[in-house]
């Protein structure tokens, strides 16, 4: 039920894997375009947005897998989250968010998207403090609703698969491994000696997108969402770099590859 399989449905089998592929980067770009506009940038920046996130080492690395399906609604989260978070159009932000996480659910690989929300003086009141658990709350119930054809028996299938009963799942990755953000294979081990999967490929934003998103953070980090994006990051750093994170998610009963 993924909305890249449903676009391939559409076409001649030997152009489903293509459609299915184009799709997911017409759905990361566009994404990451719409969030950029929700926040209220220009139209150059929101293309910049879209651009660097469908072309990322991320979303390139795992293009063709199902984590890439996900990955590619995490724009679409990210506004219905701030469109919710407002709380201007509240049934419209709820639907929307809802639809976003379903189809994230279908994409194959319900991984998690983060979203961290930081209050504003103004949304520490009780009432609104009680919306915006209640407008969440809801999205989160409606999505899983929608996505309960494949959430379900994917639960079920995890709770009885080999995974659930290794110990250890989660590595922290070596500090000097940061590079790769900036530098795709800077460790100088060939590519194709380290496999598809290596860390030089799927770490890789690229220098430029860098130091554009530390810019915007200095300059607008008084911003909620800003803020928020400033935490998202953090948080992802210390999964993949800081061992004791990894030890800590190790003893959940819920066994995930987070970083």
């Amino acid at each position: 039920f993924s909305l890249p399989a449903l676009v391939g449905y559409a076409l001649p089998e030997r152009l489903d894997f293509t459609a299915q592929v184009l799709a997911t980067l017409a759905i990361a770009g566009s994404g990451a375009y719409v969030f950029a506009r929700v926040l209220r940038l220009g139209v150059i920046a929101a293309v910049a947005a879209g651009t660097i996130y469908e072309l990322s080492g991320p979303m390139m690395g795992f293009l063709g897998w199902p984590i890439a399906g996900v990955m590619a609604w995490a724009g679409w989260i990210f506004a219905a989250t701030v469109i919710v978070l407002r709380g201007k159009r509240r049934l419209g932000g709820i639907v929307f968010l809802s639809a976003a996480f379903a189809l994230s659910v279908y994409a194959g690989q319900p991984g998690t998207v983060a979203v961290v929300v930081v209050s504003t003086p103004s949304a520490r009141a009780g009432r609104e403090l009680l919306r915006l658990g209640t407008d969440f709350g809801s999205s989160a119930l409606l999505g899983a609703a929608l996505s309960a054809p494949l959430l379900l028996p994917g639960a079920q299938l995890l709770s009885r698969s080999v995974f659930k009963d290794v110990q250890r799942v989660n590595q922290a990755l070596p500090a000097q491994d940061v590079v790769n953000v900036l530098l795709q294979g800077f460790n100088g081990v060939p590519l194709a000696r380290l496999g598809f999967f290596n860390v030089g490929t799927t770490a890789y934003v690229g220098v430029l997108a860098v130091v554009l998103a530390v810019t915007g953070f200095a300059l607008c980090r008084r911003r909620p969402e800003v803020a928020a994006l400033g935490a998202v990051v953090v948080v992802s750093l210390a999964v993949s770099f800081l061992p004791p994170v990894a030890a800590l998610l190790n003893a959940l009963p819920y066994r995930a590859r987070w970083h």
